[in-house]
């Protein structure tokens, strides 16, 4: 019998048949949009299916090379998440096998404390081999919500790519390293990856690995980003690029860090160990921060130390992640590329 998370199974879910008519229908434009967009890209990692952005409200699933993870976001049951509708999902993707994950007050488990199983169909590999854009990385689907590749900044990565060659580049709140790998395959001469978390360190260093690539040149440093930063600035390290990717919030021994509130002194800290005319890649997911509010923020920090402020380049969400005219609070992703004088 497939378990769904809050108790419903395959039999006798009370909302079996309570899915739009034309449902099949609509995943199947979604699938086939994906296809054209992705015809002839090395990429087997992407949002399959973006809620109302695709037609279907409530259900947003991403591909992981052959396996679905589906986001359970609604408050209450969700019946687009019905055995039902995983089924079908299932069978018009092709998928091997299919997760919902989401949060622990809905059933979730939220991470390592217990094996997490696909709701459907297979169970993926411990250690997922996806591809990006020919990069290859390891995505983890059964420890809860936490997938070790996040979709979205694909598109983030490529813009920034170009800027690369011969760089020095510091990847902060580097997580499992995507960003760095990707700055390593583009040609920087070094790369730096900041995080607490002594595990996604390790994860990145395997990705790395799988790229092929040794830690010569590419160092992991298991440290709260605003005190690195201050480290290096005593020590007179400087980069030729910085990639700010902050968590919305997270607390250490050192305190709470909120993006919001601490964005000013993020940016502040990074500017004094930037090259002249360096490149500052900034990355805000948070609904409650707009991308104008980013820019000001980064213009701000540069008049205060006397460095003047060009914004090379804007992104949001990528093709695969379509947001419908009118809902602009689906679009919680902001990415700036600011050159620094």
């Amino acid at each position: 019998m497939t378990r769904f998370p809050g108790g419903s199974s395959k039999e006798g879910a009370d909302f079996l048949h309570d899915i739009p008519a034309d449902f099949k229908q609509i995943v199947k434009a979604a699938r086939e949009r994906r296809s054209a967009l992705f015809a002839g890209e090395d990429t087997d990692v992407y949002r399959l299916i973006n809620g109302e952005g695709d037609g279907i409200p409530g259900l947003f699933v991403d591909m992981y090379s052959g396996f679905g993870v589906a986001w359970d976001t609604d408050p209450g049951p969700c019946p687009l998440l019905s055995p039902k509708a995983c089924e079908t999902v299932i069978k018009i993707c092709g998928l091997d096998g299919l997760y919902v994950k989401g949060s622990p007050r809905k059933g979730f488990h939220p991470g390592r404390d217990r094996p997490d199983s696909p709701v459907m169909g297979a169970a993926a590999p411990d250690d997922l081999f996806v591809r990006e854009s020919g990069m290859r990385l390891i995505a983890r689907l059964n420890e809860g919500a936490r997938t070790g590749v996040y979709p979205d900044q694909r598109e983030n990565r490529a813009l920034l790519s170009p800027h690369l060659p011969g760089t020095r580049v510091l990847n902060t709140f580097s997580y499992t390293g995507a960003f760095s790998v990707s700055a390593a395959l583009s040609g920087a001469a070094e790369t730096v990856s900041v995080d607490l978390s002594k595990r996604c360190l390790d994860w990145s260093r395997r990705n790395f690995e799988l790229n092929g690539y040794g830690m010569e040149h590419h160092l992991h440093v298991k440290a709260d980003v605003l005190d690195y930063l201050g480290l290096a600035q005593k020590k007179g390290l400087v980069f030729d690029v910085i990639i700010l990717d902050p968590v919305t919030f997270s607390t250490s021994k050192k305190g709470m860090f909120s993006a919001r509130k601490d964005w000013p002194r993020l940016l502040g800290s990074a500017l004094r160990v930037l090259e002249r005319n360096g490149l500052l890649a900034l990355s805000c997911n948070t609904r409650t921060l707009s991308g104008k509010e980013l820019r000001s923020f980064v213009k701000d920090a540069g008049s205060a130390q006397g460095r003047s402020i060009h914004i090379e380049a804007e992104r949001g969400l990528p093709r695969d992640f379509p947001v419908p005219s009118g809902r602009s609070g689906m679009r919680y992703l902001d990415f700036v590329l600011a050159r620094c004088g």
